[in-house]
């Protein structure tokens, strides 16, 4: 349901900015259910479900580059984490076999792109990675919760909970 750009200066690890908004996305289904439901309707869906998320990406990286006064050309890396059906709708894969067990995505593993051809403006020097999935609905924001806690490497018992909807529970 949000949208969460983080600007970080790779030198330090701090950050530098952030901003949230709601997905526009939620136009297409307010739920990833609907958006796959949306998508086995018409062909052009996912690509017009794709330009959206593009779209609102590029407005909110520009808009929190300008808050620090940093140039686009500046920017090396954007990495992306999101669910399985979010991770394969901005990558612009098919998401409808998301529908129906046994729940398999196109793709798993990590995705390296130039953000030009991924589709993002004036971010000429930078690389767009797209982070792995898990599973079927166990995605990159479970895998990215997982190692921005430390749980990989932790002695103890940990546990996460991702409230959304499928509820993970690692």
């Amino acid at each position: 349901t949000t949208v969460s750009v983080y600007l970080l200066d790779l030198n330090t690890a701090a950050l530098v900015h952030e901003s949230n908004l709601l997905n526009s996305q939620r136009a297409y289904g307010h739920d990833v259910i609907s958006r796959i439901q949306y998508a086995a309707q018409n062909s052009g869906h996912l690509a017009q479900m794709r330009n959206s998320i593009i779209t609102q990406l590029n407005g909110m990286m520009r808009s929190a580059l300008n808050s620090c006064q940093i140039n686009a050309e500046n920017v090396e890396q954007i990495a992306i984490v999101g669910n399985t059906c979010m991770q394969h709708i901005v990558a612009g894969l098919d998401i409808t076999g998301l529908g129906k067990a046994p729940y398999e995505p196109v793709l798993k593993a990590a995705q390296s792109f130039s953000a030009k051809e991924f589709g993002f403006v004036g971010f000429n020097r930078a690389q767009v990675y797209l982070a792995g999935l898990i599973s079927g609905f166990v995605g990159a924001d479970t895998l990215a919760a997982i190692m921005a806690t430390g749980m990989d490497k932790a002695e103890k018992l940990q546990l996460i909970v991702d409230i959304g909807t499928n509820a993970e529970i690692v």
